[in-house]
């Protein structure tokens, strides 16, 4: 028996719940919770995170935890429009929130 008292899950497998249950919800809900839902590139995103844990030897404290950005921050090739539809047609984000990359 591990004496390793933490919860070990991979992202992909979070993130493809999480996926699963959006796409079950009644037309038009999806849209209205989010500006932009793209299911491909939440599982890039958590492959990518999965990778970084395995490289950092299972260190990473909040591995896997899903987040929805409110878009009120910069995120590289995203427009951040604030829900505004004066923004939407802003140009994508050159680079990413200094926050968000932490």
């Amino acid at each position: 028996m591990s004496t390793d008292p933490r919860i070990h899950f991979r992202a992909v497998d979070v993130a493809r719940r999480y996926i699963d249950r959006a796409m079950d919800l009644p037309d038009g809900y999806v849209e209205r919770i989010f500006l932009e839902f793209d299911a491909e590139r939440i599982m890039r995103s958590a492959e990518a995170a999965d990778q970084r844990q395995k490289d950092a030897y299972g260190t990473l404290p909040l591995h896997g935890v899903a987040v929805s950005l409110k878009d009120l921050f910069d995120e590289f090739g995203i427009v951040t429009s604030a829900g505004s539809s004066f923004l939407r047609n802003r140009a994508p984000a050159c680079e990413d929130a200094r926050w968000f990359l932490r």
